[in-house]
């Protein structure tokens, strides 16, 4: 995996569990990350790179479980794997604990050594995971994630969001202008030179790469969550700025290419706001000049 230490999130409500189990990932080179309810999971999963959850059954229930569940789903980082820190024999309830999202049990009293192999062990997992994960979810040739999956990514940021203040969110849709035409005219590899350049800028500029996507033909979708559609368009406007420091062969012989932004801004409605977004596109285009 990357050289950054990997994140273990301990959830207890136990303050010497908390305490010795931090205390032992830290001096082994883990960075161990402490909360006290399974409520607090999802901004954590969101905010930070989370890559194993010790949860104590002392604190799990059906309903927290199923809390877990979804919060992971939301995780920024992909894959997350589950240890439950159980009293009961391994033997006893495994079925049930998997199916409810555990990947793997320790016992009680922890024996620090055996934890430290399954860690090893659950790095390789969460590293073949989330490599396949990127391999089977990104489009080929932007590397963006397509329509679909980006749209659930969307979908579970609003649903965590929930009732929020500030569960307002924006999308923007993005067109290169004539893009079809251009294609005819340019060949195919011009065009997706072009989409691969405007997929790194906005990779470049966005807070949260799973959240842009390439929808087909030239297409580009970004969801900015908690993002009115005033601060959508002041976005935009900056990337219309990124834009001008493009630049293409001589041989491609075309000036300047232009992207049209549609933006639209709701609370709740991802498919009416996407509706809005594409059928309205922002009133300034975007100038990607080339030379």
């Amino acid at each position: 995996m990357t050289g950054r230490p990997l994140t273990v999130l301990i959830v207890s409500n136990d303050p010497p569990i908390l305490r010795h189990l931090s205390r032992f990932l830290n001096a082994f080179g883990y960075h161990a990350r402490q909360i006290r309810t399974i409520g607090q999971a999802a901004n954590v999963f969101q905010a930070e790179t989370i890559d194993f959850v010790i949860m104590d059954s002392r604190s799990a229930s059906p309903e927290s479980l199923e809390q877990l569940r979804r919060a992971k789903e939301t995780a920024a980082a992909g894959f997350v794997h589950t240890f439950l820190l159980s009293d009961e024999p391994l033997g006893e309830r495994l079925a049930d604990w998997l199916a409810n999202g555990i990947d793997d049990l320790l016992e009680r009293p922890i024996v620090y050594g055996e934890l430290l192999a399954r860690l090893r062990h659950g790095a390789r997992i969460v590293e073949f995971e989330r490599r396949l994960a990127r391999q089977s979810a990104h489009e080929p040739l932007t590397g963006l994630l397509p329509r679909g999956p980006m749209l659930e990514r969307a979908e579970q940021r609003i649903t965590a969001s929930g009732a929020s203040v500030n569960a307002s969110f924006a999308l923007l849709v993005i067109d290169i202008d004539f893009f079809e035409q251009l294609c005819s005219v340019k060949g195919r590899t011009v065009c997706d030179s072009w989409s691969r350049e405007i997929a790194q800028l906005l990779r470049d500029r966005a807070a949260d790469r799973n959240l842009i996507s390439y929808f087909c033909q030239g297409r580009f979708c970004v969801f900015r969550p908690q993002s009115t559609v005033h601060e959508a368009r002041d976005w935009a406007e900056q990337f219309r700025l990124r834009t001008s420091d493009l630049s293409r062969p001589a041989e491609e012989c075309v000036s300047s290419i232009t992207v049209s932004c549609g933006v639209a801004s709701d609370v709740s409605d991802l498919t009416q706001v996407l509706g809005q977004a594409e059928e309205g596109f922002y009133q300034t285009a975007v100038t990607v000049p080339r030379t």
